[in-house]
């Protein structure tokens, strides 16, 4: 039962970290609409192979959630490489908000509710507090588009837009992945490289 919740929360995340660049540059009237549905069509299949490549190869682990993010910024840009700071900006848009719901449920999960429940109920708790929620929010986000539209507008207005929300969402991918760590939920090999990688952001960041 926790597969096709995975699967099916996998599905929609693809279909709109896809479709949302495809809608803001389709309303911006960028790119040629034949094209620009090839590139959502395969743009889409990519992100969904690659994210289930990740999860059967690392798992769900804190290296797996940044290599995601890496590999869903890559795939974006590729496809719409002329216009890759407006499409990554629509992305980072949408990932921040996945971000936000991940981080908030997935703690409550661990922190509260995994020591209550038997294990004969754990899938069905992690269904219920971790996988409900984000299908509630994917399909908010899908109904309102049109906002997120506004908002991408008036973020791309500004200065260095794409390297604030570039930070932002590589920031929250580091604070996802601190629950991880603090709850025990990940590897220890990969507690290593999320920890030298986390002191290289750092690093970068400060100069």
């Amino acid at each position: 039962m926790l597969i096709i919740a995975d699967l099916l929360s996998t599905i929609m995340q693809s279909i709109l970290v896809g479709y949302i660049p495809y809608y803001c540059l389709k309303r911006d009237k960028l790119g040629k609409k034949e094209a620009n549905i090839l590139k959502l069509i395969f743009s889409t299949i990519l992100i969904f192979i690659s994210v289930e490549y990740l999860t059967i190869k690392i798992g769900a682990t804190s290296l797996a959630a940044i290599t995601m993010n890496i590999m869903n910024i890559l795939i974006i840009g590729c496809f719409y490489f002329k216009v890759y700071n407006k499409a990554i900006i629509s992305y980072s848009l949408i990932y921040f908000i996945f971000q936000i719901v991940a981080t908030i449920f997935s703690n409550i999960h661990w922190s509260y509710i995994q020591g209550l429940i038997s294990i004969e109920n754990a899938e069905l708790s992690t269904i219920i507090v971790m996988y409900i929620p984000m299908y509630i929010v994917q399909l908010c986000i899908f109904i309102s588009k049109d906002k997120i539209y506004k908002v991408y507008k008036f973020i791309s207005r500004k200065k260095y837009s794409f390297e604030i929300l570039l930070l932002v969402i590589f920031s929250f991918d580091c604070i996802l992945c601190l629950s991880f760590l603090i709850h025990g939920n990940d590897n220890p090999f990969f507690k290593n490289i999320f920890i030298m990688t986390l002191i290289i952001f750092v690093v970068i960041v400060s100069i």
